[in-house]
C-alpha cells in the first residue's frame, strides 16, 4: 500500500457514512493492511468523538493524540512531506482542538506541517541525484543533502532557481534561521527569477518567520502576498488559511 497517498478525504467519507457498500468495504480491506491507516481512521474517530462530547474530554483527547505521535517519532525521524501526508489527520486534530480550547496556544509543527511546500514535487525527475537528496532529506541527514545540492550547483547542471529553493528547505529543517531567511529573501528579491519561485519563497520565507516566532513579520509578508493578483487560487486560499489561523 502506497503511504505517500492522502486519505484525508476518503477517512471523511467513510466516517461520513458517505461511502457506496462496495466502496466502503474496499477501504475497509485497506485499513485492515495498513497499521498506519487504521491508526489515522481510529484517530480521526476519536477526536471527531472527543469534540461532540463534554469539553472535560479534552485532555484524554490531547493525552492519546501524543501519545500516537510519539510512537511515529520513533519509527521515523523529522519527514516533513510524509508526516504531511499520513500524519496530517493527527497535526490538523491537534491543531484543532488546541485552536479551540486554548486559543493562546500554537501549534508551530502543525502549521508547518498543514502550509509547508513539498520540496521535491516541483523538479520531480529533474536530475539523478534528486531522488538521493529527498532521502537524504526525509532520514535528516541535512548536510549530505546541502553537500549534494552544491555540487549541482557547481556543476550548473540543474536548474540554479530550484537548487536556491531546495537549499532553503534544508536550512528550515536544520531550524537555521539566519541562513534560511537570508537564502529566501535572496530568491524573493531576484529579479531574474520567475514568480512562480518567487511567491513559493514569499510562502516560505513567512513559514520561517512562524516558526522562528516572529508571527507579525509573516503576517505582513502573507498581506502583501493576498493582494497579488497573479497569485493561483489555490496558492491564495492557502494565504488566506495561514493568515487566518496567525490571526
Amino acid at each position: 500500500m502506497n503511504l505517500e497517498k492522502d486519505y484525508t478525504d476518503l477517512i471523511e467519507r467513510y466516517l461520513d457514512g458517505e461511502m457506496v457498500a462496495q466502496e466502503q468495504s474496499a477501504f475497509e480491506k485497506q485499513i485492515a493492511e495498513s497499521p498506519s491507516l487504521a491508526k489515522e481512521v481510529h484517530l480521526q474517530k476519536t477526536l471527531r468523538n472527543g469534540i461532540a462530547n463534554q469539553p472535560t474530554s479534552i485532555y484524554q483527547i490531547l493525552r492519546q493524540v501524543e501519545q500516537e505521535r510519539a510512537e511515529m517519532a520513533k519509527k521515523k525521524t523529522r519527514i516533513l512531506n510524509r508526516r504531511r501526508m499520513w500524519g496530517a489527520g493527527i497535526a490538523a486534530g491537534l491543531a484543532l482542538l488546541l485552536l479551540v480550547f486554548f486559543p493562546g496556544q500554537f501549534d508551530k509543527e502543525a502549521f508547518q506541517a498543514r502550509y509547508g511546500i513539498d520540496l521535491f514535487e516541483i523538479e520531480r525527475g529533474g536530475n539523478p541525484l534528486y531522488p538521493k537528496i529527498q532521502a537524504a532529506y526525509e532520514e535528516g541527514a541535512y548536510e549530505e543533502g546541502l553537500s549534494m545540492i552544491r555540487e549541482l550547483q557547481q556543476t550548473g547542471a540543474s536548474n540554479p532557481k530550484y537548487l536556491r529553493f531546495l537549499e532553503s528547505g534544508f536550512y528550515l529543517e536544520m531550524r537555521d534561521s539566519a541562513r534560511t531567511i537570508s537564502s529566501l529573501t535572496d530568491i524573493v528579491e531576484d529579479n531574474s527569477v520567475d514568480n512562480l519561485y518567487a511567491d513559493m519563497a514569499n510562502q516560505q520565507l513567512a513559514m520561517a518567520y512562524v516558526v522562528f516566532d516572529d508571527t507579525d513579520q509573516a503576517i505582513e509578508i502573507l498581506e502583501q502576498m493576498e493582494k497579488d493578483e497573479s497569485l493561483s487560487p489555490k496558492q491564495r486560499s492557502d494565504i488566506r488559511a495561514m493568515l487566518a489561523d496567525l490571526r
